[in-house]
């Protein structure tokens, strides 16, 4: 008897520049690196020590090395709506704050939990 098992993983469908192709990535890979990426942009954001352009930058780079660099900065760009960005990372924030918490950084967890709760209940509305 074949037994198959689960496999937990987080997918993200972008579009091509014409909007009538889309692509999905994946990732079964919560690296500790995508983890205290994601907390020390948390801290820049909050402490307001970075300009909105390298942030933005910084963010989208942040994106495609949570996928393994499965697209391009050009993917991101012309594949997420800017309005929909937001949501995309704070979800990716939630789910490095979960894999935080998981390990036992439980004060590092909290901060960015809730930052990306504030980041997304604010992109929604």
């Amino acid at each position: 008897m074949n037994k198959q098992e689960d496999e937990l993983y987080i997918s993200i469908t972008l579009f091509d520049k014409d909007e009538s192709k889309r692509k999905e990535y994946k990732t079964s890979n919560i690296s500790e690196k995508s983890c205290k990426q994601a907390y020390e942009l948390n801290e820049k954001i909050l402490k307001g020590i970075c300009n909105k352009d390298d942030l933005l930058h910084d963010l989208i780079n942040f994106m495609m090395e949570f996928f393994d660099n499965q697209f391009t900065y050009q993917d991101v760009v012309f594949g997420i709506k800017p309005e929909d960005l937001s949501k995309v990372i704070s979800i990716l924030f939630m789910i490095c704050g979960s894999q935080m918490a998981f390990e036992g950084q439980q004060e590092k967890a909290e901060r960015l939990l809730g930052a990306a709760t504030n980041l997304y209940n604010e992109a929604v509305k």
